[in-house]
């Protein structure tokens, strides 16, 4: 018997999971086939647990218990009944991610390159077309949008369970305050947090956007704005074991972004997630770098949407519906611009303190 399940590799938990569905009617999987056609069977019902891996240590798994059942490349696949180990799915997950940050990027570029062949159609019938024009340039990037959030929205369910992330208890009485763009400014962000605690706010939690704060409940506090280009499973986990404890997080392995806070008393010095000067100064470079990626790729996406409409005859001769794309992309890259100054602004006067404490 054989069974299609498409996009297995993406759904592991779900497939493994099913396997052992199917293992309790009595069909026992023997291969996958390259349609990713499952195979199986008929046999005696059973209780089987099953373990689809990649790049596995399959010698350290059979001497956990696991039986070899179909292997092709990278991938096993293992069963067992009495199974002792269950390896992580690290190596799956960062395979997944990757095959996601391709997709998105590929589809962000075919944004713009999409709209030039009806920007060309609008050159060429007149405005008489821009109705018919626009509705159908709505709808393919409708459309394409669309398939972002889809993609996005499976991906962020897949991240945050491997994660597993922990975050701090809510009060309904927290205030509320609106921080635009604070991550791509950490030095200006823990001096802002700092000058609030001396005010009497302890920070309770953060948003992307806003930060809540409750009633200061210790003498001393610490903050952290950490940036990770990658983080596991193990990385929360390991913070929290030495005292810090999770204000923010981006929710994502990559590109990782978090604040910590950690109390202390006034004859304690302050604590540090380190007190290496190369990894603090390496952590500084890691910030600037991810800033410059991110508004390196924002400028370049806008600047290229900004000059593809200029070039469109009679632009600002009468105001119509690209005449407001072309200043919005205008806005966003001067948006980019300042926040990027902002970011190396900070980077550099958090350098300097670093050395005036060594």
């Amino acid at each position: 018997m054989t069974r299609w399940r498409p996009f297995w590799s993406y759904r592991i938990e779900e497939t493994e999971q099913w396997l052992s569905e199917m293992a309790s009617k009595g069909q026992h999987f023997t291969r996958i086939n390259y349609l990713s056609q499952f195979e199986f069977e008929q046999g005696e019902k059973k209780k089987s647990t099953y373990l689809i891996d990649y790049a596995s240590d399959t010698e350290r798994l059979t001497q956990a218990n696991w039986e070899l059942v179909w292997q092709r490349k990278k991938w096993t696949l293992f069963t067992s009944e009495q199974a002792t180990i269950f390896p992580s799915k690290e190596k799956a997950f960062k395979r997944f991610r990757t095959h996601f940050l391709v997709l998105v990027f590929l589809l962000s570029f075919l944004i713009p390159f999409i709209t030039l062949p009806f920007l060309m159609m609008t050159i060429l019938w007149g405005s008489v077309s821009y109705p018919v024009i626009w509705l159908a340039v709505i709808a393919v990037h409708g459309f394409l949008f669309g398939c972002i959030w889809v993609v996005y929205s499976y991906f962020r369910k897949k991240e945050k369970k491997y994660l597993g992330l922990p975050m701090s208890q809510r009060s309904k009485k927290a205030i509320r305050k609106m921080r635009i763009g604070w991550f791509y400014q950490p030095y200006y962000t823990k001096k802002w947090l700092n000058q609030l605690f001396e005010e009497g706010f302890e920070l309770e939690r953060a948003s992307n956007l806003f930060f809540y704060f409750v009633p200061r409940s210790c003498e001393k506090i610490s903050y952290e704005i950490l940036y990770e280009n990658s983080v596991n499973s193990s990385y929360y986990q390991l913070h929290q074991e030495m005292g810090w404890q999770l204000k923010h997080t981006s929710n994502t392995s990559y590109w990782n972004s978090s604040i910590w806070a950690m109390p202390y008393n006034v004859v304690e010095p302050e604590p540090k997630i380190t007190y290496v000067f190369e990894e603090r100064l390496q952590g500084m470079k890691r910030n600037l770098k991810m800033s410059t990626t991110i508004f390196g790729f924002l400028f370049l996406v806008n600047g290229f949407n900004f000059l593809l409409q200029l070039q469109i005859n009679e632009l600002f001769r009468q105001w119509n519906f690209l005449t407001v794309l072309t200043i919005i992309n205008f806005v966003l890259s001067i948006y980019c611009v300042y926040f990027y100054f902002k970011a190396i602004q900070g980077y550099r006067l958090e350098k300097k303190m670093l050395y005036i404490e060594v």
